[in-house]
């Protein structure tokens, strides 16, 4: 499997630091450069982890820790790696043109699909261990006091040392609350197609205004069964084409736009960087009690 330091975003910089300058427009290219590479690895990350996922559900007991392993982690790892190919598809870090509607209903999906599945494969990885490896109290616990950040493991003598070395990604786990939370629960995550500035603004009134007339245009074509009907809803699509092609796509995302905005680079590709450091301290846990 990967090295946890390759995929760290700070790691993808280390190539191009020498041109990195102050200048925002020279480093902005830079920066992308470097966003570019860390979501290539953690997309290759993500495939070895589904292949994990099966290789360490060969080698515990059958069951909860099985079932976790090989129904949970592996089939997570590939809905987050498909979710990531596909914003990452739509969304290059170096992306600047508005989205039309159907890309917005795609990037939005593909941030729930990551956001929800990063939290429910570490639950996975979690079930796995204290199944395996937890007392038989532990075992009994509620289900819902079951996870790799709560007390369960660091009161529990046998899984202790697992907590110890998930304690620096504390805070990360908080961090990750906040952004799949409300997307589980309340409010799902988003991308606005584009911002406008005041002159987009007047250019996408007068577009408004050309498209408004051409529907109902083509609704009176409809209504009076005129032969050129299907022309004129033809206008329409093109008039709506151009009305979503003012502004400017700034990749941020968020639940809910009057709150605080995310980067989509590199908050996503490096939140999936976090779950995978931590799968990979969770296996070499199991490595170390499997070969007991």
């Amino acid at each position: 499997m990967f090295r946890e330091e390759e995929i760290d975003i700070e790691r993808q910089f280390d190539p191009y630091r020498h041109w990195i300058n102050g200048n925002p427009e020279n480093d902005q290219y830079w920066h992308h450069q470097a966003q570019e590479g860390q979501a290539l690895l953690v997309m290759d990350a993500l495939r070895d982890l589904m292949g994990a996922g099966v290789t360490y559900s060969a080698r515990v007991d059958a069951g909860t820790p099985h079932t976790h392993l090989r129904f949970g982690v592996a089939r997570r790892a590939k809905a987050l790696w498909g979710a990531l190919r596909s914003l990452h598809a739509n969304v290059p870090p170096d992306r600047a043109a508005p989205m039309n509607h159907d890309e917005v209903e795609v990037v939005s999906r593909d941030l729930n699909v990551i956001y929800i599945n990063i939290r429910g494969l570490l639950d996975n990885l979690a079930w796995a261990v204290v199944h395996q490896f937890g007392t038989g109290a532990t075992k009994q616990i509620a289900p819902v006091q079951i996870g790799l950040f709560r007390r369960t493991l660091s009161q529990d003598d046998n899984l202790s040392p697992l907590a110890e070395t998930l304690a620096e990604y504390q805070q990360w786990d908080r961090d990750i609350s906040e952004r799949r939370d409300p997307a589980a629960h309340r409010i799902p995550l988003s991308v606005a197609p584009s911002v406008l500035d005041e002159a987009a603004q007047a250019e996408w009134n007068r577009l408004k205004a050309e498209y408004d007339a051409v529907f109902a245009a083509a609704i009176a074509a409809a209504s009076d069964r005129r032969a050129d009907v299907d022309q004129s809803f033809a206008r329409v699509s093109e008039a709506h084409a151009r009305l979503q092609s003012v502004g400017r796509f700034l990749p941020w995302f968020g639940h809910d736009y009057a709150e605080r905005q995310n980067p989509i680079y590199p908050t996503v590709p490096q939140d999936l960087a976090m779950m995978l450091k931590v799968s990979a301290r969770v296996f070499t846990f199991m490595d170390e009690r499997l070969a007991a």
